[in-house]
């Protein structure tokens, strides 16, 4: 793991600023390195090395908590020499520090939902399951996702020994001999929060190295999993990759890079109903003043925009759930009227109004956004 500083270019790293500040020994083979670093919400970076390669755990690293090799990792480096741990990585005292969740094969693609913070892990199996697990955010440490006790769902006989941690299943598998070409490598992707394809919007979408295809993985129901393959395609899958609109792309082994389109006909977004605002109804000397709206029905077609207003000056617009916050500061005492209003794709529109009394003038105004 090695950090660079960027150049004078925004977008191109100053390649003489190398710092190597993680080393594991992965000795004898030369596959299973994993594919993936990532900062969380928590913005403590996320890497997930292999189990060390060659068949089987043949190293037994995937459940030995005190090696790092086959983990999720978690560090702090954010103005660091090299890395802090954070002190949440703690579960058992004989870990690597590093170590924040066990029983991983070959994490490649791993993500965090922007919206959420759930984090999607795709592992690669041995030679019978891939699989995809779920993390809803603000877990804690100390997840065991199985490897090498269980391959997917199926107990795996590697001759390892256990960590004695109980598994988290994961929450879709698919197999490796099925109808056409086998599947044999996931490569994980993103949740798709865009705006141009409202149909899509919460799906995961993810695929596979050797078949081709690309599956949706949605939960209808907190805690419910759906997939379904949503296309069958010829190219080598590598990567996905999500742009600052939420839209996704598939990287193809050989070099191009696609957009994830869709059409759908036939359905109409779910109309708004409702949208409630509440509040504090006066204040004194209270600072800031925070603001929640929630939108009604549960059913509603996601996203939903939420412009925000406060006597009649727009302070803020932006898209998320069924659920959004503002925080706000005021200049002058006096009745104050907050205005939201939400959208969603269709154009069905609600607003509600809120009031707050400030009897005390304040020394500044300024509006700072919270997403949920």
């Amino acid at each position: 793991l090695a950090r660079y500083n960027v150049s004078a270019n925004p977008n191109v790293a100053d390649s003489n600023s190398g710092q190597v500040i993680m080393t594991i020994p992965h000795p004898n083979q030369g596959n299973h390195n994993g594919g993936w670093i990532a900062f969380g919400p928590d913005d403590n970076l996320y890497l997930a090395p292999g189990d060390g390669g060659g068949s089987n755990d043949q190293y037994c690293n995937a459940q030995n908590v005190t090696r790092r090799l086959g983990k999720l990792l978690r560090i702090d480096v954010i103005g660091q020499v090299t890395y802090t741990i954070p002190a949440s990585n703690a579960f058992t005292p004989t870990q690597a520090p590093e170590v924040w969740a066990i029983g991983l094969r070959n994490p490649f693609r791993n993500s965090f939902d922007r919206l959420t913070g759930d984090l999607y892990v795709a592992d690669v199996g041995q030679n019978a399951w891939e699989e995809v697990n779920y993390v809803p955010a603000g877990s804690g440490a100390g997840i065991n996702f199985g490897w090498s006790q269980y391959e997917g769902t199926a107990p795996f006989n590697s001759g390892c020994p256990s960590s004695g941690i109980l598994p988290t299943p994961p929450v879709v598998v698919h197999a490796h001999s099925v109808t056409g070409d086998d599947n044999c490598s996931i490569t994980g992707g993103y949740v798709y929060r865009g705006l141009s394809q409202w149909w899509l919007y919460g799906a995961y979408f993810y695929g596979d190295w050797c078949s081709g295809r690309i599956w949706a993985l949605w939960q209808p129901t907190p805690g419910v999993f759906n997939s379904i393959q949503v296309t069958d395609t010829t190219h080598r899958i590598a990567s996905f990759g999500e742009d600052v609109s939420g839209e996704i792309y598939v990287a193809d082994l050989a070099g191009a890079v696609y957009r994830l389109t869709s059409t759908v006909t036939g359905v109409t977004p779910t109309n708004l109903t409702s949208v409630s605002v509440t509040g504090p109804a006066s204040s004194v000397t209270v600072l800031p003043y925070t603001f929640s709206a929630t939108a009604n029905p549960v059913s509603t077609t996601l996203p939903l925009t939420y412009t925000w207003q406060a006597d009649d000056h727009t302070v803020v617009t932006h898209t998320g759930g069924l659920s959004d916050s503002v925080t706000l500061d005021w200049a002058v005492s006096g009745t104050k009227v907050i205005t939201v209003t939400a959208t969603n794709a269709g154009g069905s529109m609600v607003e509600d109004t809120h009031t707050i009394v400030i009897a005390e003038a304040q020394k500044y105004y300024f509006p700072l956004i919270l997403r949920n």
